[in-house]
């Protein structure tokens, strides 16, 4: 309901969220996610040195994700780079394995909070192995209140891009 209203009350009509300790489960099934890293990175169990070429797996590809500096910019850029991977990696293992989806979707379904039942799941992920996409980022600036990032939406352009994404324009 949150994100509908953010967006100008386009209607979603599903949801899936999965819990952060997912994440190396999800990862490991594509083989895991190579990258280079663009900054040191010290978090937890894990360290890496700019420049690193490394393959993440299990704990190490959480880390990665969830590891912050002294703002958010870089962990996005980290977030956008994975995506991109993993999408990769995941239509290609998915050609592999076409029971994979129904795999991961049971074996996480601890670990997730849905209303989109397997059969549902399944589907959009036969669909997507077909599809392109192109990421979208809210606009917006980010600060801080002094304690915490924040971050304030141009509704402006916000407006611009759902009209973009959602709409078909009148010839």
């Amino acid at each position: 309901k949150a994100v509908s209203k953010l967006l100008y009350n386009i209607p979603i009509n599903g949801y899936y969220t999965i819990y952060m300790d997912a994440i190396g489960d999800i990862v490991d099934s594509v083989g895991g996610i190579s990258v280079t890293m663009e900054e040191d990175i010290l978090y937890r169990s894990s360290s890496w040195k700019k420049g690193q070429k490394v393959l993440l797996k299990g704990e190490d590809a959480r880390n990665y994700l969830t590891s912050r500096g002294e703002t958010n910019q870089p962990r996005y850029q980290r977030h956008m780079d994975f995506i991109n991977k993993f999408v990769s990696k995941a239509k290609t293992a998915f050609l592999k394995d076409l029971t994979l989806p129904l795999k991961m979707y049971n074996k996480l379904a601890s670990r997730t909070v849905t209303d989109v039942d397997s059969a549902s799941a399944v589907y959009l992920a036969s669909k997507a192995a077909q599809s392109s996409y192109k990421i979208q980022q809210v606009p917006g600036k980010s600060g801080t209140d002094g304690k915490f990032e924040t971050f304030e939406v141009d509704e402006e352009k916000l407006y611009k891009m759902v009209l973009d994404v959602f709409y078909i324009k009148n010839k």
